[in-house]
């Protein structure tokens, strides 16, 4: 995937459950420089704290499930694995269900279904909507950078040059593209932190077969529901679609 299609999935941030590492669905680093971090490199969750949280977490959950502290995050993952459904973009139209059918079953994999809640310092909610509101600023440029640019040849939002004038215009809207910053916001907060969650299924793929699809959600809609939740952030890429729903 081209960066500016903005919907990149950044490396695993650890091994074996499919969770997207950074800010997870926000376009800040996919389209330019940083904005402000969250939480700064050097914050530490006091390891009381962590260890509290995992308690709690664990407290709620049904069986076959496991919480682990690593770092600032505190990890959810279900014991047994679940069968993925890898979605398309712009997959082939089918003339019944029983095509449709065979198609996704041939999409299917195993795989891990993991929560990760990263937490960093508390974030009020003014401080948060105001960064949210300058990263809907910069989303409206890049939209219009993007619009500048549709006369030139692509698909979805990769641009190609076919001549030295496409080109020329090319590496403007790139060097355009790349001073545009996006601040790194969490999804949640509590009393003393805000939380960013990560979820196997953030992305183009969710869990095959009602019965563990239902597992899943339900037990991510109680963890959910130990914190308040901010605004959806502006500036979100595909990958942000559903995340927290």
């Amino acid at each position: 995937m081209n960066n500016r299609l903005g919907w990149i999935l950044f490396a695993l941030a650890f091994a074996g459950c499919g969770i997207a590492e950074g800010p997870r669905g926000q376009t800040g680093p996919t389209t330019g420089a940083e904005g402000q971090q969250w939480p700064q490199q050097d914050w530490v969750m006091p390891v009381a704290e962590a260890n509290r949280w995992a308690r709690r977490m664990r407290d709620i959950l049904p069986g076959g499930w496991t919480v682990t502290v690593r770092g600032n995050s505190v990890l959810v993952a279900r014991d047994k694995p679940v069968q993925w459904l890898e979605q398309e973009i712009n997959g082939p139209a089918f003339s019944n269900q029983a095509e449709w059918d065979a198609y996704e079953k041939a999409r299917v994999r195993p795989g891990p279904y993991c929560l990760e809640f990263r937490f960093g310092p508390k974030m009020s909610v003014a401080e948060y909507d105001r960064l949210n509101a300058a990263n809907a600023a910069v989303e409206k440029e890049r939209d219009q950078l993007r619009t500048d640019a549709e006369d030139l040849p692509h698909k979805f939002d990769s641009f190609v040059a076919t001549t030295p004038q496409e080109a020329v215009r090319l590496a403007a809207y790139d060097q355009a593209l790349a001073k545009l910053t996006f601040n790194e916001l969490p999804d949640l907060y509590c009393r003393d932190f805000s939380v960013a969650l990560s979820a196997s299924t953030d992305g183009l793929r969710s869990v095959y077969g009602k019965e563990d699809s239902e597992e899943c959600h339900t037990v991510k809609l109680a963890l959910q529901a130990l914190f308040e939740r901010y605004e959806a952030p502006h500036g979100h890429n595909m990958y942000y679609w559903g995340h927290l729903d």
